[in-house]
């Protein structure tokens, strides 16, 4: 089984929960990034590793019982494995959130975000849609005159009784079409702001979606010829397009939460801390390394003293053609690498061997493996 993309809607609600409360605080550390409130030697990718050690598999699983030691281990790494993708995928998401933040603000002229701009949206639409509703009567008055010369005369009901029941018909057929006339007015302002002659292309759209819902209902006046009807729903197209234009000005001059973001409010103070605890982890490791590699040098000073001090000679030696000084300090410095390097693993070999003793510790002898893969990959999705 491989995960491709794991997707939050699959998730559970805690899972859900959790991703979001994650990408609200990457998202506020991205932006703090941009505007330099980070320290430069703090990266994304540090973020995601103090996002990635805030949970734990065994604290989060506790419930779980396995026979085999080694079972619990490929769990784990299976559990880390697709946070890993999770964070990356959230990190993916959020660079192309934020670059379509940048294209809205530069069509507005103000700072948009996309949680404002639906809240926008949701004051917009019903005003865009009663522009709608305003324009549909003349334009259905007018087909009905236009493409209702020749009525049939066969059936029980006179020319004006089938007139009649054509208007209605028209009117709810378009009247039925209106989200989505708004919607394609929406898409071409928010999401082509760059396509040239906009209101024409979403006007061409609208005329083409209203042709083929009249034709249906003028069908029984006999053949529709195709190009005049579009000539006439496209001329109301154009007038719709026009309305919802004027409402979409009015609105974004008069909206002020173009702006909202959730994360500056939930997530901005847990980032802060993040910022200090990473930052002091660095500083903490760099000065333990510092005073790991003095002290070496330091006692491999002495000890070479010693030696010169046993053997006036090595003294005599290390000052031959004037370079003696130089050779010292170069000898220093690589017996001071070779030790630090020994250190370094044997810190290494420890550590893993710790951490070994820990999880043989941890283990409950008890159940089956795939009763707990079952149990906590709920989130996974098939290729």
């Amino acid at each position: 089984m491989c995960v491709q993309k794991m997707r939050p809607s699959s998730f559970s609600e805690v899972e859900r929960h959790r991703y979001q409360a994650e990408k609200m605080m990457l998202r506020q550390f991205m932006l703090m990034k941009q505007q330099d409130q980070v320290p430069d030697d703090l990266s994304v990718r540090d973020m995601k590793s103090w996002l990635l050690t805030g949970r734990r598999f065994l604290e989060e699983f506790q419930e779980i019982i396995v026979e085999d030691c080694r079972d619990l281990f490929m769990a784990e790494l299976a559990w880390t494995t697709a946070r890993h993708m999770c964070l990356n995928q959230m990190e993916q998401e959020l660079l192309e959130e934020l670059s379509k933040e940048k294209q809205l603000s530069q069509l507005f002229n103000r700072q948009v975000t996309l949680e404002g701009l639906q809240m926008f949206l949701s004051v917009l639409r019903p005003a865009a849609e009663q522009a709608v509703h305003t324009c549909l009567p003349r334009l259905n008055r007018k087909l009905l005159r236009v493409f209702s010369v020749t009525p049939i005369t066969s059936g029980p009901l006179s020319d004006e009784d089938t007139k009649a029941v054509a208007l209605m018909e028209l009117e709810q057929v378009t009247a039925a079409l209106v989200p989505e006339l708004v919607d394609t007015v929406l898409k071409f302002l928010l999401d082509k702001p760059e396509q040239e002659n906009q209101s024409e292309a979403a006007s061409a759209e609208i005329g083409k979606l209203l042709a083929n819902s009249a034709a249906a209902c003028l069908c029984q006046f006999g053949s529709v010829p195709v190009m005049p009807l579009l000539d006439v729903c496209t001329m109301a197209a154009q007038r719709m397009v026009k309305a919802i234009y004027k409402r979409y000005v009015d609105r974004s001059r008069s909206f002020h939460l173009m702006d909202y973001d959730e994360s500056s409010f939930v997530a901005r103070e847990g980032v802060i801390s993040a910022i200090q605890d990473m930052d002091y982890t660095v500083e903490t490791d760099t000065s333990s390394q510092a005073d790991l590699h003095l002290g070496i040098s330091d006692r491999l000073k002495e000890e070479l003293e010693e030696k010169r001090e046993a053997s006036p000679e090595i003294s005599h030696d290390d000052n031959v053609a004037g370079g003696g000084a130089g050779l010292s300090t170069s000898l220093i410095r690589l017996e001071t690498n070779d030790q630090l390097v020994a250190l370094q693993q044997e810190e290494v070999d420890l550590s893993v061997t710790e951490e070994s003793s820990v999880k043989d510790c941890d283990v409950k002898k008890k159940g089956g493996f795939w009763r707990m893969l079952t149990y906590f990959f709920h989130a996974q999705t098939k290729e």
